[in-house]
């Protein structure tokens, strides 16, 4: 009998793997139809595949599957892909799921986002969209008990990645009818030129979003290859990675990736021969691609290079000090904000630009109690991840959580929609035990 029910497990969950596998595949071939192959396809049907591969997923795999749509977030209904996910975790896994008191935090941010219904054009749709995602950072996080292969989520992150600027790439690509000559001569700023205005959605990335992922992507691979868990595959990644990085054109992907650089060789194990190794390498990697970027698109590469020696306008100082005039002259945004919802459309209309220092913009949206709320979340659940893992957290698992306080002092933090699925991300790192990964290499 015993047998019998070993043997029922095993073809049921051989069952779900392929219908897994396939209904992914199904997702991605039909999101490469629809924004290269241009096959009318509603975006209402990406789902579809998307959901079928969600129903048979294990925790491990539905968390993956919502990182994996991270990159994508513009090319499909991502707030309903997450809200699948999360739909999925509290049907199949809520029982195995307890709650923390840091959670608290969230709970208090949705209430105070409430309280602003009345401030601007309150949409309950919009409202729930954002509740959903932070549902789900809950579920993701408080289902992970460390039992995740770090390399099942890194992989295919930066597959995902790399699916994503060869798309923009290739859409790029046909508009100019695919004249590989006409392309590479143009400026070709990847994450550019590609909008859909009809459903807001598209193949479509801001350059610094696009290169604030592919950083993202390196990093995991770079966590790989330092702990000794990385293969062949990975390094050929990284350098694709790195070329699609600097057709971004974009100072965030630079500074991050200068970071990305410099924790890597603290993190390398060894003495400081191995030190100068890894930095002689690092060093190879970023020149190489940066001199691939030079041969095979001159004129982007001009672009570029006059965009890093020029340092950039003072238009982001003006903006930066005209948010803090807005908010320390006005009681109402220290302490209570304009609200999230919404927020981004009444920062365009009446400022004419949305923040770009991630700390600056939680003040306008929350005030300084919302400010406090949310570091403190962020501050608990880094702290959690630290202390419930079976070992002291290496630097090499702070990477990401780096990365990203660098990246939200020059960019968006509350109104970046995939915010809570890279606070899911930074958790699984902190938690991760690089030790122990780098022995199960060859599994």
């Amino acid at each position: 009998m015993q047998n019998a029910l070993t043997v029922e497990r095993r073809r049921a969950s051989l069952t779900a793997d392929i219908v897994y596998k396939a209904a992914l595949a199904c997702f991605y071939i039909a999101v490469f139809a629809k924004y290269v192959l241009n096959v009318p396809i509603p975006g209402a049907a990406l789902l579809v595949p998307y959901a079928v591969a969600a129903v048979a997923a294990d925790r491990e795999r539905l968390t993956v599957q919502a990182l994996c749509t991270v990159p994508l977030y513009t090319s499909v209904p991502f707030v309903s892909a997450i809200g699948i996910c999360a739909a999925v975790f509290v049907i199949k896994f809520s029982k195995q799921i307890k709650p923390e008191k840091s959670d608290m935090f969230l709970l208090f941010l949705a209430a105070w986002e409430l309280f602003h219904a009345f401030t601007i054009d309150f949409s309950l749709v919009e409202f729930l969209g954002i509740v959903i995602l932070y549902v789900f950072m809950v579920f993701a996080v408080r289902s992970y008990r460390g039992d995740y292969d770090y390399r099942k989520i890194a992989r295919p992150f930066s597959d995902s990645t790399l699916f994503t600027c060869a798309l923009i790439l290739l859409r790029l690509f046909s508009k100019n009818n695919f004249n590989a000559d006409k392309t590479w001569k143009s400026l070709l700023r990847l994450g550019s030129d590609y909008t859909d205005g009809e459903t807001g959605i598209g193949a479509y990335l801001n350059p610094n979003t696009l290169g604030f992922f592919i950083v993202i992507a390196v990093a995991l691979l770079v966590q790989l290859a330092l702990c000794g868990a990385a293969e062949k595959r990975d390094f050929i990644s990284i350098a694709a990675l790195l070329v699609f990085g600097f057709f971004t054109s974009s100072r965030t992907f630079l500074i991050c990736l200068f970071v990305t650089g410099i924790l890597t060789v603290i993190s390398a194990r060894g003495d400081a021969g191995k030190k100068f190794k890894v930095l002689a390498l690092s060093v190879a990697a970023a020149a190489g691609a940066c001199l691939i970027f030079y041969l095979i698109a001159p004129t982007t590469f001009q672009f570029f290079f006059e965009r890093v020696v020029s340092g950039g306008d003072n238009s982001r100082s003006a903006l930066f000090a005209k948010y803090n005039e807005i908010i320390f002259t006005s009681p109402k945004f220290i302490f209570f904000g304009s609200g999230l919802n919404g927020v981004a459309a009444y920062q365009m209309t009446v400022i004419g630009q949305v923040p770009h220092n991630g700390l600056q913009e939680l003040i306008f949206v929350w005030g300084f109690p919302g400010l406090a709320a949310y570091v403190a979340y962020i501050a608990a659940l880094s702290y959690g991840a630290v202390k419930g893992s079976a070992r002291k957290t290496r630097l090499l698992g702070y990477i990401p959580l780096i990365i990203f306080i660098i990246k939200i002092q020059i960019g968006q933090l509350v109104t970046f929609t995939p915010v809570p699925l890279v606070v899911v991300l930074i958790y699984i790192s902190l938690a991760t035990d690089f030790g122990a990964l780098g022995k199960r290499r060859g599994e």
